[in-house]
């Protein structure tokens, strides 16, 4: 049997099993005894040691479990939308104000013992908000209240509080008499707000981002690529070479990424003139359908894709396409 870099220790019998966990915490960084469905800690628990090693070679990225939950911290080469916050009920990215209320909350959790009602955690979020430009909070504000409620199903959803009594729907028609009380489970909590870097440390946004400190020769130089690529294209399945540095391009078409990847995964890596993709066929590793349901941008795209397989498959139509020449291996 051929000796292998990823999954080095893991039989063939059980490669499907561990595959299965790696792209669990690829997709959902955070999981938990209830989240993102029952037993799929157990199947991420069953392979810590194996995917700890595979995820820190590969891409320098940090597995940190318990009994109670596995997180996966990511390092951030540039900033982006990949790793955007969704909603649970609309399934639409978080926006600032969201994302803000998010932290002030788990803040404020933070601070609380074992259970806390809406009322009660609103009070507290208010002054915090408020003193922020620009945030606030003011119940009679429209959409506030909506931005309140996302946060806590989000929160809920994952396991960090169940809801003992009331309902967010209460409180979010009528804050004066409608209320909901909350179990909190710190233990999760603290795994969901978990920054590689302390915060009150950095001096800007930027200090987020993974500083290269490996020196500046060529071996460094190729195995910071390497990671790099490793990164780009485990983050966003497409990659095009005409969009990245010459380095991270020749680290992308080394067949060893490919290999790498593949098995960590257990999906295919297309290799093309212009770029490289990872191949979702199992339909289950991605957050963002396409081309989904509804929405004039998905719709389009649908008909350009049915067209140009027409134009592919019809002999007579075919050269109306543009054939890219393959990749350059010398740039």
């Amino acid at each position: 049997m051929p000796a292998h870099r990823v999954a080095a220790s893991v039989e063939p019998a059980d490669l499907s099993s561990y595959q299965q966990a790696a792209r669990l915490l690829l997709l959902h960084s955070v999981v938990t005894e209830t989240y993102p469905r029952t037993k799929a800690l157990a199947s991420v628990l069953q392979w810590a040691d194996e995917l700890t090693k595979d995820f820190r070679d590969l891409f320098g990225y940090t597995l940190s479990t318990s009994a109670r939950h596995a997180r996966l911290l990511r390092r951030l080469d540039t900033f982006d939308e990949s790793q955007a916050f969704l909603t649970v009920k609309s399934k639409k990215p978080f926006d600032r104000r969201r994302l803000a209320y998010l932290c002030l909350v788990l803040a404020c959790l933070n601070r609380s013992r074992i259970e806390i009602t809406l009322a009660d955690l609103v009070k507290f979020l208010a002054p915090y908000a408020n003193a922020i430009e620009y945030l606030g909070f003011d119940a009679t504000a429209a959409g506030h209240k909506d931005a309140v409620v996302d946060v806590m199903d989000w929160l809920v959803d994952r396991g960090a509080l169940r809801i003992s009594d009331g309902s967010t729907e209460d409180w979010a028609r009528d804050h004066d008499r409608g209320d909901a009380l909350f179990d909190i489970d710190h233990d999760t909590c603290a795994a969901l707000f978990k920054p590689n870097r302390p915060l009150q440390h950095l001096t800007s946004a930027a200090g987020l981002l993974d500083t290269p400190t490996a020196g500046t020769g060529r071996d460094p130089r190729r195995r910071l690529a390497a990671q790099r690529a490793r990164r780009m294209l485990i983050e966003h399945p497409v990659v095009y070479f005409a969009g990245i540095d010459p380095e991270t391009a020749i680290a992308l078409r080394q067949p060893t990424l490919a290999e790498d990847i593949a098995r960590l995964t257990g999906l295919p890596v297309e290799r093309r003139a212009e770029g490289i993709m990872l191949v979702d066929t199992t339909g289950r590793f991605t957050d963002k359908r396409f081309p989904g349901r509804g929405g004039a941008v998905n719709r389009t795209a649908g008909l350009i894709l049915a067209k140009i397989a027409d134009l592919q498959e019809d002999p007579d139509r075919s050269g109306s396409l543009q054939r890219l020449r393959g990749p350059n291996r010398s740039c």
